[in-house]
């Protein structure tokens, strides 16, 4: 058993009433059980085939068809010196629920749950969803199953008068006032150089009045876009990120810390290999990976990232070209789903004359966030803690459409920014309080191309 190589195998439904897919191993003659949750994988070479054995007598066999199954084998490379013979995979299920065993690269339990009746099985979203060996733990004492909501960034010149007031009083800040709104706030200046640690101490002051936020905060660009494979990020480097990550742990206000890579990473063999290098060096935080390109669209990355205990960012961004499309999908404790709008038409614009805010002038319909919210009620369901965050930033467009979404996804009224409210008069639908003046007429309504 110890020469088979195994690697992953995408299961299928045959008229048979069993599961069957091709797989290989270099071997001969081998006959072996390979027990994943309450199923049994039977594996035969074709060298010595073997009638698959009677179902059990005491309860007759089942298949359960509410939602594909994806077999993770483990990862050791094959021994070339030997012929490569073809097997099959046939998996069955006994009826019986079993206690999942603690491997390696083992699913977990929660894979197995059956999808609601009416829930459709293809496209991205019905991927599997893959938890993490040993979850992290959770940054504060919230409930299983938390969700928060709430913009990526807080430092827009253009959010003045719209979502902050015209006149701030003395010792406004925007952490803090964002703070009587949301939960959570994705740090963005962490991507562009190291969270100082004094800063990280202020901020965490700052949102000390809201018991339940939490920060999360894009990793430092020169480990996921200055990429020299395995030379990006010296061991400064990396002391100068966790200086400020570091104190936001030690108060329990980092959610999570999100590697942000560009379009032009695409799944090869050596991005895959500076990946994994990645999510190693910084293994002691709640790691989600945000990738953009539509070659990640495979189970191989599912597992790279279950392996490390790492999350998945599900993103919705304009398909242009091998674009990645929405998904909802789980590889840890950590559910994390980021809204970048849809500006088809400034998105990978090099005209120098488009202002970087267009690309995420983008206000979301209702009809739009549909989709959405179903997506992440499906992550929230299984991950221990997930955020959404809306990256549609210009003018607060970002907030407007988090209120919508904590209105709509914790069915209650929300409290809305007064300078907001005035330009988006239909936050007064979900709004927990009335005006605090009159509104006569709309001020200046922004619109999106």
């Amino acid at each position: 058993m110890d020469r088979i190589s195994h690697s992953i195998a995408a299961c299928h439904l045959r008229g048979n009433g069993v599961y069957h897919c091709h797989h290989s191993y270099h071997s001969s003659g081998i006959l072996c059980y390979l027990t994943v949750a309450s199923c049994r994988v039977l594996i035969e070479s074709n060298e010595n085939r073997q009638r698959l054995p009677p179902a059990p007598t005491r309860r007759k066999p089942y298949i359960d068809t509410s939602l594909p199954f994806l077999l993770l084998c483990s990862r050791r490379k094959p021994i070339y010196s030997q012929a490569v013979v073809a097997t099959y995979v046939y998996i069955m299920t006994s009826g019986a629920p079993m206690q999942p065993r603690k491997r390696k690269t083992s699913l977990p339990a929660r894979v197995f749950a059956p999808r609601a009746p009416n829930e459709a099985n293809t496209g991205p979203d019905s991927l599997p969803h893959l938890g993490a060996h040993e979850p992290h733990a959770a940054p504060d004492n919230a409930s299983r199953h938390m969700l928060r909501i709430g913009p990526a960034g807080w430092s827009y010149p253009d959010w003045d008068g719209f979502v902050y007031p015209s006149r701030r009083p003395r010792g406004f800040h925007e952490a803090a006032y964002l703070s009587e709104f949301f939960d959570t706030i994705e740090i963005n200046t962490s991507f562009y150089q190291p969270l100082k640690l004094e800063t990280a101490k202020q901020w965490v002051d700052l949102v000390s009045g809201n018991r339940s936020f939490v920060f999360t905060a894009k990793l430092w660009r020169r480990f996921t876009h200055d990429i020299a494979f395995t030379t990006s990020g010296s061991a400064e480097d990396e002391r100068a990120v966790r200086a400020g990550f570091d104190v936001l742990c030690a108060a329990g206000k980092l959610g999570a810390v999100l590697l942000q890579f560009p379009f032009s990473f695409h799944r090869t063999k050596e991005n895959m290999a500076y990946l994994s290098a990645v999510l190693l060096r910084f293994r002691d935080y709640p790691l989600v990976v945000e990738v953009r390109h539509d070659t990640w669209n495979a189970p191989e990355t599912l597992a790279l990232l279950h392996e490390h205990g790492a999350g998945i960012c599900n993103i919705d961004q304009p398909i242009i070209g091998r674009s990645l499309a929405p998904s909802a999908q789980a590889t840890s404790p950590v559910g994390y789903v980021r809204l970048h709008g849809r500006r088809y038409d400034t998105w990978f614009t090099d005209d120098e004359n488009v202002p970087a805010h267009e690309r995420y002038n983008y206000l979301y319909s209702p009809e739009e966030l549909d989709p959405w919210i179903a997506r992440v009620r499906k992550v929230s369901e299984h991950t221990q803690r997930s955020f959404v965050i809306t990256n549609n930033h210009f003018q607060g467009k970002a907030v407007v459409n988090a209120l919508e979404l904590i209105s709509i996804l914790k069915n209650q009224k929300v409290k809305v920014p007064e300078p907001l409210r005035q330009h988006y008069p239909e936050l007064n639908a979900i709004a927990d309080q009335p005006p605090a003046e009159p509104l006569l007429f709309v001020l200046d309504r922004p619109r999106t191309p």
